[in-house]
């Protein structure tokens, strides 16, 4: 196993637009090594910020990932200028880790489609769990499908990483489905095809999810030693794990815990 980094999203700077630069600060002031920067429109047609980012992040060693805004389906091939600032942001000699959110609605081949064209262009995907639907039948579709895709993917060796959103499964709507044990299926699935994979955490004291329920790792309602433990069973190491708040103090506050989670993927 790998060294584990734990990293913040540039959306614990979201009231400051996603400030790219603060969150690397975040970052180096903390002793951490791995920030996620979101890939806006913005950033997007400012050629000369993505290259001082890259350097920055060189010059600080930092490692990076890129968050996309498009699902993972045929439309993000049409922004090609959207793919080449993909490639543009990112350091030599680092891998182009890019998060695209799962979308139900697109076939299993039109995905492994999409993902292997980004593969070609250099870009190694990060599959990311995500629900546009909320119902039992929707939810059971999703997953199903989700899964599906990261066998065949694996199969095919697609260039891609499994990048589990644990929030997402303990919303309210999936509250009485025991989002425990959904978050068990799916991992226990994956294991089958991929032993490694990417986190997005938070943690949250209500299933609504709202900003004011948000609070630090450890602190909330979600089960983190229980799913650690799960990881640690099914033999599944985590190489980066992203806290992704909407403000820096829970963000700063989670880190210890953090640190003790990832601590018992090395317990034998």
């Amino acid at each position: 196993m790998g060294a584990q980094k734990i990293g913040v999203a540039t959306s614990i700077y979201k009231d400051c637009g996603f400030d790219s630069q603060k969150t690397i600060d975040f970052v180096r002031e903390t002793g951490l090594s791995l920030v996620q920067l979101y890939m806006n429109e913005e950033l997007e047609k400012d050629a000369a910020e993505t290259e001082r980012l890259r350097d920055l992040c060189s010059t600080e060693k930092i490692t990076l990932l890129c968050h996309s805004p498009y699902d993972l389906n045929k439309a993000v091939l049409s922004h090609s200028r959207h793919i080449a600032s993909l490639n543009r942001i990112f350091p030599r000699n680092q891998k182009k880790y890019v998060v695209f959110h799962f979308d139900e609605t697109a076939s299993v081949d039109d995905a492994l489609s999409v993902m292997e064209i980004l593969n070609n262009n250099g870009i190694t995907v990060c599959l990311e769990n995500y629900f546009r639907f909320h119902d039992r039948d929707s939810l059971v579709s999703n997953i199903t499908l989700y899964t599906r895709l990261i066998h065949r993917a694996a199969e095919l060796k697609r260039d891609f990483v499994p990048l589990i959103d644990i929030p997402r499964f303990f919303i309210a709507p999936f509250a009485v489905f025991d989002p425990l044990f959904i978050c068990e299926l799916v991992l226990n699935n994956i294991a089958y095809a991929r032993k490694e994979i990417f986190l997005h955490l938070i943690d949250v004291t209500d299933t609504r999810q709202r900003r004011e329920d948000w609070c630090p790792v450890g602190e909330g309602i979600l089960s983190y030693d229980t799913i650690f433990t799960l990881l640690q069973r099914y033999a599944i190491s985590v190489p980066y794990t992203i806290l992704e708040y909407e403000e820096v103090e829970p963000a700063l506050a989670s880190l210890p815990e953090v640190s003790r989670l990832l601590n018992i993927l090395h317990v034998e």
